[in-house]
């Protein structure tokens, strides 16, 4: 069980420290941002795509372990079960994270930069604490 909290905690951690190493690079001068800013249709397409997978990952990803099938699979499968679900849960929210802060940088778009907030908010909603690992694995 120790095994399995360390790993979900680094999948938790790693995608923080992505962002804050893009953060540091884009502030310090290092990358330049704004790239491809002023490209109107396309900055569309890209804030329209990650407004949509927010609006389904965060929900998705705060339910995943009440849906009946994954409860199922947590009680009969236990760590295994646990480790796989839980990074897909803690991914599902960590990815568009770290790209929004990318795209944030790449087009200086606010509101990127909001959603990728919102998405390190909600992190902390699936934090996989020693407590909550083994609940959801003996309910």
């Amino acid at each position: 069980m120790k095994r399995t909290i360390l790993l979900l905690r680094v999948a938790f951690l790693v995608p923080m420290a992505v962002c804050l190493v893009l953060i540091a690079l884009f502030e310090s001068g290092a990358l330049l941002p704004g790239g491809r800013a002023g490209q109107y249709v396309e900055e569309f397409y890209v804030l329209s795509a990650m407004e949509l997978l927010a609006i389904i990952a965060v929900p998705t990803a705060l339910y995943l372990f009440r849906m009946r099938a994954v409860r199922r699979r947590l009680v009969a499968g236990r760590e295994n079960a646990l480790l796989r679900l839980g990074l897909v849960r803690i991914l599902m929210m960590a990815l568009p994270m770290v790209a929004d802060t990318l795209l944030y940088y790449i087009y200086m778009l606010p509101s990127l930069g909001y959603l990728a907030i919102i998405l390190f908010l909600s992190l902390f909603f699936v934090y996989p604490s020693k407590e909550r690992c083994v609940g959801d694995i003996t309910q």
